[in-house]
């Protein structure tokens, strides 16, 4: 089921990401960052926030925001 047509594909407020990041991760690689990093006005996921948290990677890359451009 689709939610909309947009990248992202679930609301805001839905938790996708507590718990899914396996414990072994060594490079993550996402489309929206995590809450607070490189996020104009902090629009980043902070589910991911938290789940980065936990798991620790060596390296986590993440896309961008558009409309936190500049």
């Amino acid at each position: 089921m689709q939610l909309s047509n947009w990248a992202f594909q679930y609301p805001p407020i839905r938790d996708v990401w507590t718990k899914t990041v396996p414990r072994d991760t060594n490079i993550l690689l996402t489309h929206d960052p995590p809450k607070w990093h490189f996020d104009a006005n902090s629009p980043g996921n902070h589910y991911l926030s938290k789940d980065i948290r936990r798991v620790k990677p060596s390296l986590v890359c993440f896309g961008h925001i558009h409309g936190g451009y500049g």
